[in-house]
């Protein structure tokens, strides 16, 4: 196997790094996080008040109508002129947690779904170095992947979940119809109904 051929800052030295992701039912919302804790106070701030009106999430949707979505994108890229500094975000989530220049991996963009690794470094550390980006884009098919199959996974575990959910409630409406078949007026059949209500 060929080395890399190019040195690169390493990535685990990177200050936050955040995976975002929303479906059509569920919504944007931080889902993971690596590197130093962002907090979960900033992580349920961020789901709860700001991940619908992020402003990268709007420019990223503008660009992918004209480019492919699937890239890596710097702040700078999608807020120019020093445009994250001017959004609530920043003011509220990002500055307080000495957070200023992010790289954003997208890893799928479309009406139904948008996922994205966020990475975020201190105004000390400064942009991403470009072999680093470059790193970021050789390892987005694998994580692509990696999604894919973790929710084929899923989707089956819910499957068999709500198989098994049937299953037991089919069990019980048997035994009840089985026991109504061989109760006798009155005083059974009374008691059978107690039984089926439970059901």
């Amino acid at each position: 196997m060929a080395a890399i051929p190019f040195a690169c800052e390493p990535l685990h030295r990177v200050q936050r790094r955040v995976f975002l992701s929303a479906d059509a039912c569920s919504g944007l919302a931080i889902l993971a996080e690596g590197g130093k804790t962002i907090g979960e106070d900033t992580i349920s701030a961020y789901n709860h008040d700001y991940a619908q009106r992020d402003p990268f999430r709007r420019v990223l949707f503008q660009r992918s109508r004209t480019e492919s979505p699937v890239e890596i994108f710097t702040d700078e890229e999608l807020l120019p002129h020093e445009g994250l500094l001017c959004t609530d975000l920043y003011r509220d989530l990002l500055g307080p947690a000495d957070l200023r220049h992010g790289t954003f991996a997208i890893l799928d963009l479309s009406v139904r779904r948008f996922d994205v690794i966020s990475i975020w470094r201190t105004p000390a550390e400064g942009p991403m170095a470009a072999d680093s980006k470059r790193l970021l884009e050789l390892l987005i098919p694998h994580v692509q992947t990696a999604l894919q199959v973790r929710r084929v996974l899923g989707n089956s575990e819910n499957r068999l979940a709500n198989a098994q959910v049937m299953a037991n409630a089919t069990s019980v409406q048997a035994s009840c119809w089985i026991g109504a078949e061989k109760s006798c007026i009155g005083t059974r059949l009374r008691k059978l109904s107690c039984v089926i209500m439970m059901c």
